[in-house]
């Protein structure tokens, strides 16, 4: 029970999974060594049909770890590009629409030049007036686009909080996995040991 215990703790303080493979390895080494038939019995092509399915299982969930951290950072940065694209749009629709505006009224301003002082006030009034609101639109746009930036800012820290849960998740599944082997051992160890005393019994 003490060399399971001791193969408890060294699972446990495993820093990767190719030591904890290690460490499992050793551990079928040690006991094939310490009862020479194991080799023959029914019991240990079960157990190593057990190692393989889990070791088969990790390899999988870390598949599909890799997977969706991959489609979470796809996705993230379709919707950057998607949003930096849609920024330069509205930004060039912007310009134009003020340098075709900015035209307009300097034609008309040119045409009305003919007439009095006060049609020109007035135009000029005007003229500040669009002015003015198309800042004050600009400024509301840019105000929306930052909007959207900061809520793709916080789209992108809940992706990472996601995929730290999901890291969690899996060390949780490992650690359940290597309990799971380390009961199997050490119940294989007391049926060798019960079965051994039944043949010095007999």
């Amino acid at each position: 029970m003490a060399q399971v215990m001791d193969l408890y703790e060294a699972l446990r303080n495993a820093r990767s999974d190719e030591e904890r493979a290690r460490i499992i390895a050793r551990a079928f080494e040690a006991l094939e060594d310490r009862y020479p038939n194991l080799a023959d019995m029914a019991a240990n092509q079960a157990l190593r049909e057990t190692e393989l399915r889990l070791l088969a299982k990790i390899e999988e969930t870390r598949k599909e770890m890799r997977e969706i951290e991959a489609n979470l950072r796809r996705d993230i940065k379709q919707m950057e590009t998607a949003l930096r694209k849609e920024m330069k749009e509205i930004e060039a629709g912007l310009r134009k629409e003020i340098k075709e505006i900015e035209a307009n009224l300097r034609k008309e301003i040119e045409a009305l030049r003919v007439r009095d002082d006060e049609i020109e006030a007035g135009l000029r009034k005007e003229m500040k007036e669009i002015e003015a609101n198309l800042r004050k639109e600009m400024k509301e746009i840019e105000a929306n686009l930052r909007r959207d930036i900061e809520a793709l800012r916080r789209e992108t820290e809940s992706v990472r909080l996601e995929i730290a849960e999901l890291r969690a998740e899996f060390a949780r599944r490992m650690q359940q996995q290597t309990v799971f082997i380390i009961t199997a051992i050490g119940l294989f160890a007391a049926i060798m040991g019960w079965l051994a005393r039944l043949g010095a019994g007999g």
